[in-house]
């Protein structure tokens, strides 16, 4: 079976923004909705739009303002994969200690917001991931990111979505 998430980040309450890739979203037909922190709340309306489940961490901006984890482990199809903002690793510097923490819980996938700007590489045999923002993204355009897991492979695509610049 072949899992598809949908990966947003760096919504920071601007519902309007994000809503306007709903039907975008809905397009991509993914499984779960996956969001990387600054403003849950954000995710767990889209989610409830979406009628998908939500896997969400929180980001720098969620203190106080949510009960999800800052870093989360999960599986799907044979694949681990490392849900967290980014704040916590300086993935802002490199992405070092992310690398390090997803090959320590055995990931062979790390998702990561708060830069704001897409990225999509794989590094010592963990594949990094960062969809950017459609609120204010930072040297791209807005965007967000589908996440593909079959028979424990993990591939990730990046989306510019002008519909919200």
């Amino acid at each position: 079976m072949t899992m598809r998430f949908a990966v947003l980040s760096d919504t920071h309450g601007d519902l309007s923004r994000m809503f306007a890739a709903a039907d975008y979203i809905r397009a991509l037909k993914p499984d779960a909705l996956i969001h990387l922190g600054d403003f849950c709340a954000d995710a767990e309306a889209m989610a409830k739009e979406l009628r998908l489940e939500l896997h969400a961490v929180a980001g720098n901006c969620d203190a106080g303002r949510t009960t999800h984890p800052v870093a989360d482990v999960r599986e799907a199809e044979g694949a681990r994969i490392l849900l967290c903002h980014g704040h916590t690793y300086d993935v802002g510097e490199t992405p070092q200690r992310l690398i390090w923490a997803a090959q320590e819980r055995e990931c062979t996938a790390a998702l990561f917001g708060h830069t704001h700007r897409q990225f999509l590489e794989k590094e010592d045999g963990v594949l990094l991931m960062n969809p950017g923002s459609l609120w204010r993204p930072r040297g791209t355009e807005a965007g967000l990111g589908l996440l593909t897991v079959e028979k424990g492979a993990v591939r990730g695509l990046l989306l510019p979505f002008s519909g919200c610049s």
